[in-house]
């Protein structure tokens, strides 16, 4: 005679607890349809041909057609090997995050679909200092009537271009601008007083001046009016080899011959300005190599503070 199988044994104990009855009364319920203590009748047991509505109906003595008890339906669950309790549940867990979860998607979408001039000025702020979107940009510098209330947080680890917005006290200043009020272009906050930009002045490509790699003077739009040269087009290294050459000491500035000969070098690129001015070369390289060539571009409205005085305004000291 085999031994017992120990998963029928415990389906059994389990299914015995629910029914109130001794776990051998159930296993001798089971052999009733065939299926015996032995590895070969918990293969039975489990097979897809044998249902739970088969087993339930040996469980119940006294059956009678469309009305199974549900503590036999419970058991015959368990000698199956699935756990009613577990699966219901999950089931009920499920269908409340199915629920939520729809809903969320319903309100996102409902939100996302609304125009932004319907947005609160937090939502709107807040969702613009992440996304940094033009469309939302334009609706912030309407509301403020083309006031600055941007107030940026200080964090050297920050690049230019994506500081991180002072919420609380921005909205402040864009209530103050809504309602009509001249906002400072300085603010106290804390024991600290911070710059105020407008909202606009956070587009990083309004922020970016380039220099002039010779006189160091702002260009525009690659052309430096006192010069008289245009620079657009020459990448980073051969603008700021020309700014080596602005340094030298066998470079006349002031000579527009001497200023149009170097630029025509250049023109023609970094190698040809090698070549023109080798003594440079070296100095060139060393520079590259340290990442500490000249930059040429200087980034505007980056976000300052300064200790707050009491008697500082609008650039002087008052008494």
């Amino acid at each position: 005679m085999s031994a017992p199988n120990p998963t029928i044994v415990a389906r059994a104990e389990k299914a015995a607890e629910i029914l109130n009855i001794n776990p051998e009364e159930v296993l001798e319920m089971l052999k009733d349809i065939g299926i015996d203590n032995s590895d070969f009748g918990l293969k039975i047991l489990n097979a897809g041909t044998t249902n739970e509505g088969d087993i339930c109906a040996v469980l119940i003595k006294d059956v009678k057609e469309g009305n199974l008890c549900l503590r036999e339906k419970a058991a015959a669950a368990i000698l199956k090997g699935r756990d009613p309790f577990a699966v219901e549940e999950k089931k009920a867990e499920s269908k409340s995050e199915s629920t939520n979860s729809v809903v969320e998607t319903l309100v996102k979408t409902i939100q996302g679909n609304r125009p932004i001039q319907q947005w609160k000025d937090r939502e709107l702020l807040e969702t613009y200092d992440t996304d940094r979107d033009p469309e939302m940009e334009q609706e912030l510098h309407r509301r403020a009537k083309a006031q600055p209330f941007i107030i940026l947080k200080e964090n050297g680890t920050t690049n230019p271009g994506d500081e991180p917005i002072d919420i609380e006290e921005s909205l402040d200043l864009l209530k103050a601008a809504r309602r009509g009020r001249k906002n400072p272009t300085i603010y106290p906050v804390g024991e600290v007083v911070k710059n105020v930009f407008m909202v606009t002045e956070l587009n990083m490509d309004d922020r970016i001046t380039e220099l002039c790699p010779l006189c160091n003077e702002a260009l525009y739009r690659g052309y430096c009016a006192h010069c008289e040269l245009k620079f657009s087009g020459m990448d980073d290294d051969t603008r700021a080899y020309l700014r080596l050459v602005s340094e030298s000491e066998k470079f006349n500035l002031n000579s527009f011959s001497d200023r149009r000969a170097v630029w025509a070098s250049a023109v023609k690129g970094l190698d040809d300005l090698r070549m023109t001015w080798p003594g440079l070369s070296k100095k060139f390289d060393e520079l590259k190599l340290t990442n500490e060539l000249p930059r040429l571009r200087i980034i505007q409205n980056l976000p300052r503070s300064q200790k707050a005085d009491p008697f500082y305004l609008d650039g002087n000291r008052s008494y």
